[in-house]
């Protein structure tokens, strides 16, 4: 999983996550708020570049976005391990 830092070094305690279609094992990661919005200017060129790309490609080779509450975020709010996934939908984007 590609998991991208803002310059600042800190994490969101949300993620938006673009699984990808043809390797199981690969997702595009970045942080984000609850709604999935991604604060661009926080992020690197190389992250903000690869956030540009995963959004072009959302639906033919990684799929749309779902926003995931990070498990040490979700820890401290319920008390649980688990992740909250909140898909979003294509007119999101």
């Amino acid at each position: 999983m590609n998991v991208v830092k803002t310059d600042s070094g800190g994490f969101a305690s949300y993620e938006l996550r673009f699984p990808s279609l043809h390797d199981a094992g690969r997702t595009y990661s970045f942080p984000c708020d609850a709604a999935g919005h991604v604060n661009m200017d926080a992020l690197t060129d190389v992250a903000r570049e690869t956030y540009l790309f995963a959004r072009i490609v959302a639906g033919h080779a990684v799929s749309t976005p779902s926003v995931i509450v990070r498990a040490d975020h979700w820890r401290s709010l319920s008390g649980g391990g688990a992740f909250r996934i909140h898909p979003m939908r294509a007119a999101d984007l």
